[in-house]
């Protein structure tokens, strides 16, 4: 597989910070980004919805009350 630059020479802060949800994801080797994505949407000043992730009902009823 061929390696490419993710960060080019040019790039702003949006682009820096999108290039580091990729190569987070790379490092985790995770081909497909789910919550992640809305990190790059938000270095570009793309709106998204508060977003969180529970792993038990508990969890999700603290996330809930904030």
């Amino acid at each position: 597989m061929k390696q490419i630059n993710l960060i080019p020479p040019d790039s702003g802060p949006a682009r820096v910070a999108a290039a580091r949800v990729f190569e987070d994801a790379k490092v985790s080797n995770h081909y497909t980004l789910g919550l992640e994505s809305f990190e790059i949407l938000k270095a570009y000043g793309i709106p998204v919805v508060k977003t969180s992730f529970a792993r038990t009902i508990e969890e999700a009823v603290k996330l809930q009350k904030k």
